[in-house]
């Protein structure tokens, strides 16, 4: 057996005191229904962006004769990327992206809260247009669903403060439990570091699976797991709201990722769409400002780029 793997099951963060503050109000907020999400986040055209008439000519036939709406699935409660504020609103860098993409294209957006694990049957279905959740664009994805990439990233684990087990490498990982969120990319990559360990000689890697990001987190936080697997800004962002209790470390075994809008396979009037309103708004400077509001500068890219098969993956292992 090369690694050992469990499924516990989602935790919610209400009825603890001890809770992130940050992560919170998204945690409580995360489990509102499809149709509450769609009402209260619905963004359309303003003056900070205005409609793009060469774009717009782009947009699918179906989304104009739907009055001109994108459905947009997600996972709120993946900071800072996907969240609720305080105001019940959604935000967050994913967010604001989108809203900025849909000012150019003169559209308008309803936001669906989706499991992670149903992204891109989500996508074939129909059930949304468009998945974003910092999504790592990779080989096996890339044969169910195209992806606009708009980002890019590098792996990161949540830690208890301190760092008592003191990791500094992937066999470092050797013997202890991770919380990891069910089709997140960080699973495979755990277990490739527990088979190193067993090569070694020494313990597996217990993995322990969640259905969401904050269920993850609390794992750590509550001391039922030894660290979080996810993107750095990710695991930054929440160990800055209580530094005493978890930490933030770069993923040792980890390497600079694409990140991708996910669309559906061979949508190629839809991808272009989104390359070309990208395009726009990193040429006006709002793309980067968005990065600077969160402090994640960083996370931008030179250019969108159109990923629909694994060898550009190959020839681009890191993206734009």
């Amino acid at each position: 057996m090369m690694f050992i793997t469990r499924t516990r099951p989602s935790t919610s963060y209400r009825h603890r005191g001890l809770i992130l503050s940050a992560v919170l109000t998204i945690a409580v907020l995360a489990g509102a229904s499809a149709s509450s999400a769609s009402a209260q986040s619905s963004s359309g055209p303003s003056s900070q962006t205005s409609a793009s008439s060469t774009v717009v000519k782009l947009l699918p036939v179906a989304i104009r004769q739907t009055g001109q709406t994108v459905v947009i699935g997600t996972q709120f409660g993946f900071p800072p990327f996907d969240m609720y504020g305080r105001n019940g609103k959604p935000t967050g860098i994913d967010v604001q992206i989108m809203q900025a993409i849909a000012r150019v294209l003169g559209v308008r957006l309803d936001w669906v809260n989706s499991s992670f694990s149903a992204l891109i049957p989500g996508i074939q279905a129909g059930r949304y247009t468009v998945y974003v959740n910092a999504v790592t664009i990779t080989a096996i994805r890339l044969k169910g669903a195209d992806f606009v990439q708009y980002l890019k990233n590098i792996g990161g684990l949540l830690v208890e403060g301190g760092n008592p087990h003191h990791i500094k490498s992937d066999l470092s990982l050797c013997g202890l439990t991770a919380a990891l969120t069910e089709g997140s990319v960080n699973i495979a990559e755990v277990q490739g570091y527990s088979k190193a360990c067993l090569a070694k000689g020494r313990k597996a890697i217990t993995i322990e699976t969640t259905d969401s990001d904050p269920s993850s987190i609390l794992a750590v936080e509550s001391g039922r797991a030894d660290f979080f697997s996810s993107g750095y800004v990710t695991c930054s962002y929440v160990a800055k709201e209580v530094p005493s209790k978890l930490m933030a470390l770069p993923d040792p075994g980890s390497a600079v990722v694409p990140l991708g809008i996910v669309l559906k396979k061979g949508d190629t009037a839809l991808e272009q769409e989104m390359d070309a309103a990208l395009r726009i708004i990193m040429a006006n400077g709002v793309y980067q400002g968005i990065l600077r509001s969160y402090g994640d500068s960083d996370l931008a890219i030179s250019k969108p780029f159109i990923f629909t098969k694994s060898s550009q993956l190959i020839a681009h292992p890191s993206g734009y």
